[in-house]
This record gives structure tokens, C-alpha cells and sequence, in this order.
């Protein structure tokens, strides 16, 4: 029996070498490298949030009117795999070690380093280039400009809005960060907009000739289960692809779940999980809590982000929401996360207990849990993904 090595263990070899790190300017050598000439559709999506949402409600209306279509989303819950799509499923191990092979092959001709992110996505490109869809998604890692994805023109390119962050990387104003990410937008092609832009991004759709669309969401779709402004902004970008087809929107688009997403994992105790990372992202989630909030007694919240995150905003929005913080660390999984020792509550009044990991925090909190609680475990993808897994084994939280 042939042995399979995980994809995880293969990409750890992509960092054992000194090469310069690869630019963005560097990244059409790889296309040329692998040979990439299979030319789909492009939708590229980009947006402080809400943008794998879109990439969701996309993803539904293609399965739908079975267009053959690869999406590439980032980050991930809980397998490298889910960053990559083909018609809803995900790229098998098999396949991706093949391919991650092929890429490592390439970097070291090259001699440039891949990060994380692009060695995902040129696996994606990799893979359209094996199955040729009608229709590749891109979902941006960071900003626009300068993330790999902006190496296709879009034929689509969505921006569901400009918040504050990753401040580090693309600017401290949201005029900087809008600019940015307008930088998808191609000349004579569609750019839907969840909202409109500051002053310099509109101001460059204007002098490429975009042709801007804002994204408005018909009263119809008005009960959803998503970010609004998400799915208005693919509900558009459909709009766009139907004209001129038979395609047919499904009834029930607006009411499709995705993990991660404000997803209700159990309601006795109520246990709700979300990937929110960002002050804005914490703001639409507390506000989709409030109908849950005023029927519980006490309200758990787990939370970890990054060290980037802005996470005394985060506090100080949440401390007279929240009664109870149990703050796992999750630096064994990730180094990019801060000791949770910095994120001590100073002005907050309510207790918080911190834990070396994750289990440990999921541990004591199926020990003090009551029917009566609601949990919210909240931020980053790597702790969501954590819960994930640590549910599936055990999702009794009551003792």
C-alpha cells in the first residue's frame, strides 16, 4: 500500500531553504513554470469582510445550474484541503500532494520562497489548470494590489467593503486600505461594490473605466442567514453572469449555512461559533447575538486572535456583553498568535481565566457549563477550527 504524505508535512518543506522571499511581481513566474494557460472566468473577491460568504452564495447558484467552476478561499478551519474547491468538494489528498510536490519542484528552480498563502494559491491555479473549469473564484488573502490573486484579470471583481485592518500591510486609513483593494477592478469589466468606496479608491475605478456596480439587496432576501452586504454583492454578480442564460437563481440562496459563520452548533446549552477577528466583524456578530443574549443568564465568550488584531478595540466593545472569558492560547498551533497573557481584560470587569490550549479551555468549559449559558467562541480561524474538531469528538458540553 502506497503511503500518502499529509499536505501539512509536505508544505513545512517549503520553508527548509534561504531563497529570497517570492514578490508579487514573482508570482507570474511560477505561472509561466508550471505552464498555467488554461483561461477560465475570473471572479475575484476581496473586502475587510464578509468575502467568503460571497464566495459561498456563488459557489450555491454555480452547483445549482451545474457550471463547472474551482474556488480558492483562505483561511482555512480545519484542512489545508478546504482552500480548495471543485464543484463543492475538496481537492482530495492525493491530488494535492502531487501538486504541492510539482510547486516545491518549481520553487527550488526558481529559488524563491513561498509564504503560506501563495503556496495555496498557485496550488489552486495548479489544479484549475488540470480540470479547465468555466469559472475560477479567488478569494484575496490580503488587500488586492499586491496579493496574488490580482495576477488573472477579473472578469468579475467584487469588494464588499473597506474596514480597518491588517493595518500592518496596507495602510492605517481606510482611504489607504480602499485603495488598495480597488486595485482588483479591471478596465471595461464589472466591479460590484457592497458599498461605495472613499474618495482616491473611486476615484481610480474612474480613471481605469471600471464599470462599477452597487451591490442592493432585493426585499425579498431581506431574512437571511448571511452578511447582507455579502450577499448582496453576489446576489449581483449573479445578476451579471444570468444575463443572456438560462441559469435560474435557487429559492433557498439566502438561507444557506456556512461553517464558521454565526453557526449555531448546539442549543441546549447555546453554543454559537464565529470567525470573527476584526472590530467590525465583533460588532456584526454581538448585534446578531442580541435576540440570544436576552434569553440567558450568563454569557461565556471564548476568544484568540492574532497578534495584529486589534484586540483592546475588541475588548472594550465587548466587556458589558460578556460575563465570563476563558482565553486559550493558541501559539502551539500557530506562532502568530500572541501569548494570551496580553490579552488580560484590564478594564473589564468581568473574570477571565487564560489556558496553555485550546482543550484545555474546552475542558473547563464543559465543567461549569449550564443550560442556562450561552457560549460564544469567537475569532480566529485556527480557533474555530480547533472547536470544530474538538466537537466532533465530543459535543456534550452539559455534565
Amino acid at each position: 500500500m502506497t503511503t500518502v504524505i499529509q499536505p501539512e508535512s509536505l508544505i513545512n518543506h517549503f520553508f527548509d531553504n534561504s531563497y529570497p522571499c517570492c514578490q508579487f511581481n514573482d508570482i507570474s513566474l511560477f505561472i509561466n513554470a508550471l505552464n498555467i494557460q488554461h483561461k477560465p472566468h475570473v471572479i475575484t473577491i476581496t473586502g475587510t469582510n464578509g468575502k467568503g460568504s460571497s464566495v459561498a452564495v456563488l459557489e450555491h447558484f454555480f452547483e445549482y445550474n451545474n457550471i463547472d467552476y474551482i474556488s480558492h478561499t483562505s483561511p482555512h478551519l480545519c484542512d489545508f484541503n478546504e482552500r480548495i474547491r471543485h464543484n463543492g468538494q475538496h481537492i482530495d489528498d492525493i491530488a494535492l500532494t502531487a501538486i504541492l510536490d510539482k510547486l516545491l519542484q518549481v520553487s527550488h528552480i526558481l529559488k524563491l520562497k513561498l509564504n503560506y498563502y501563495q503556496i495555496a494559491f498557485l496550488a489552486c491555479c495548479i489544479y484549475m489548470n488540470e480540470k479547465k473549469p468555466q469559472w475560477l473564484i479567488l478569494e484575496v488573502g490580503i488587500g488586492g494590489r499586491l496579493d496574488p490573486a490580482n495576477v488573472f484579470n477579473a472578469d468579475i471583481a467584487v469588494i464588499t467593503y473597506a474596514g480597518l485592518d491588517h493595518t500592518e500591510t496596507l495602510g492605517n486609513t481606510i482611504d489607504e486600505i480602499a485603495w488598495e483593494k480597488a486595485h482588483i477592478a479591471r478596465t471595461f469589466k464589472p466591479v460590484v461594490l457592497g458599498e461605495k468606496l472613499p474618495k482616491k479608491a473611486m476615484d481610480y475605478l474612474t480613471e481605469i473605466q471600471a464599470i462599477t456596480y452597487y451591490a442592493q439587496l432585493p426585499k425579498i432576501f431581506k431574512q437571511t442567514t448571511l452578511p447582507i452586504t455579502s450577499l448582496a454583492c453576489a446576489l449581483t454578480v449573479i445578476d451579471i453572469i444570468k444575463q443572456n442564460t438560462q441559469y435560474r437563481l435557487p429559492q433557498n440562496i439566502h438561507q444557506i449555512s456556512i461553517k464558521g459563520r454565526f453557526q449555531v452548533l448546539q442549543n441546549s446549552p447555546t453554543m454559537i461559533a464565529d470567525v470573527a477577528h476584526n472590530i467590525d466583524a465583533v460588532k456584526n456578530l454581538f448585534k446578531r447575538l442580541s435576540p440570544y443574549q436576552k434569553s440567558h443568564k450568563r454569557i461565556i465568550a471564548v476568544f484568540a486572535a492574532q497578534k495584529t488584531k486589534d484586540t483592546q478595540a475588541i475588548v472594550q466593545y465587548t466587556k458589558d456583553k460578556v460575563d465570563f472569558w476563558l482565553l486559550p492560547s493558541l501559539q502551539a498551533i500557530d506562532p502568530r498568535f500572541d501569548s494570551v497573557q496580553e490579552l488580560k481584560h484590564k478594564d473589564d470587569p468581568h473574570p477571565h481565566l487564560i489556558f496553555n490550549n485550546f482543550t484545555d479551555s474546552y475542558d473547563y468549559l464543559k465543567q461549569i457549563i449550564t443550560d442556562q449559558d450561552l457560549v460564544v467562541v469567537f475569532g480566529a480561524f485556527t480557533l474555530i477550527g480547533a472547536l470544530l474538531k474538538a466537537y466532533e469528538k465530543q459535543n456534550l458540553l452539559c455534565q
